[in-house]
């Protein structure tokens, strides 16, 4: 699923930027926006089969690829993930549980300059117009909105 997060489907920097990966799977999109330049990937994985490979593949990358095995189950968990690693970019791939990227306050989202976030309408979660809303009222640039499998919205935030 590499293509969700690349060059070919964004026009996105990585380089030297800090990167909250939320829903990292086994850290393929970590792997990927460190070989294009990302200073640091926090991944956050729920899953415990996944965030072993995930640990283990960390390994290969002198700690810039950090795993976390923590469950976003709330939007507080959500913010301070934020306040603790200052990412400069949010990629959100985590099976509807989307909804409390979305429902953190204005301030801490605000922290954060560019997002990409899947979101898993198909399943009842989260509408991707309520993530498209969210950006605009929080003044972000809509710079890609793509029905790829599920949804997959592009937003930075306008200086």
């Amino acid at each position: 699923m590499i293509h969700h997060w690349g060059e070919q489907t964004f026009t996105i920097s990585y380089k030297d930027k800090i990167i909250l990966d939320l829903g990292a799977s086994y850290g393929d999109a970590a792997e990927y926006f460190i070989f294009c330049g990302a200073k640091s990937v926090i991944c956050v994985e729920s899953h415990g089969p996944y965030f072993n490979i995930l640990q283990e593949n960390s390994k290969r990358f002198d700690s810039k690829i950090i795993p976390v095995l923590l469950n976003i189950n709330s939007p507080e968990i959500v913010e301070e993930l934020i306040l603790k690693y200052k990412p400069n970019i949010i990629k959100a791939d985590i099976e509807g549980a989307e909804i409390h990227l979305i429902n953190i306050s204005n301030d801490i989202w605000n922290l954060v300059d560019e997002y990409i976030v899947e979101t898993h309408e198909q399943y009842g979660f989260v509408k991707t117009k309520v993530l498209r809303d969210k950006c605009i009222e929080n003044n972000y640039t809509i710079i890609k909105d793509l029905p790829i499998y599920n949804n997959v919205l592009y937003a930075k935030k306008n200086l």
